[in-house]
């Protein structure tokens, strides 16, 4: 599970408070997403301020069907931009900010949208990336909680399971 810089940035922007504490960003990005005649890497360059590098790497990597990372799951342009607009469009209504993260796993790719009174979190599943993929992510305070290997063990009382707790991040 990551935030590379591409999610961080785009959480930045729909973040993005004027000096009242209104989320002033968020209209025009979801304006210029929910117009589908705007290419979506051109909207995120703009809106999101993303260097000439993530827009690259982006194009390449995730949405070139001659090089994607994922062939079986394209078009995944789509994909992403729905489920953008959908976390922005919940975060609105909710009036709170959206945190984004990735995690790749299993076959599927996907875009999950969770809210609750304080967050909306963008979650967006994918496939594991090829071993030779040029790597592009920051690593997030991230724990992982499961039964097995770990770094902090705890046992549950009532069933005498082992629960670990794993920092991936910083």
């Amino acid at each position: 599970m990551t935030q590379g810089s591409v999610l961080e940035k785009t959480d930045n922007a729909v973040n993005h408070r004027d000096a009242s504490g209104a989320y002033d960003l968020r209209g025009p990005f979801l304006d210029a997403l929910r117009d589908w005649h705007q290419n979506y890497l051109g909207v995120m360059e703009r809106h999101a301020n993303l260097t000439r590098y993530e827009i690259d790497y982006l194009r390449e990597y995730w949405y070139d069907v001659d090089y994607i990372f994922w062939p079986d799951h394209d078009p995944t342009e789509p994909i992403v931009r729905q489920g953008t607009i959908k976390a922005i469009e919940v975060a609105t209504e909710q009036n709170v900010p959206m945190h984004s993260y990735w995690i790749t796993v299993g076959d599927r790719f996907e875009m999950l949208v969770a809210s609750s009174d304080e967050q909306v979190t963008r979650i967006m599943l994918t496939p594991p990336v090829p071993a030779t993929a040029p790597a592009h992510r920051n690593r997030a305070p991230i724990w992982v909680v499961q039964h097995g290997i770990g770094v902090v063990e705890q046992q549950d009382d009532r069933t005498n399971a082992v629960i670990d707790t794993i920092r991936l991040g910083p």
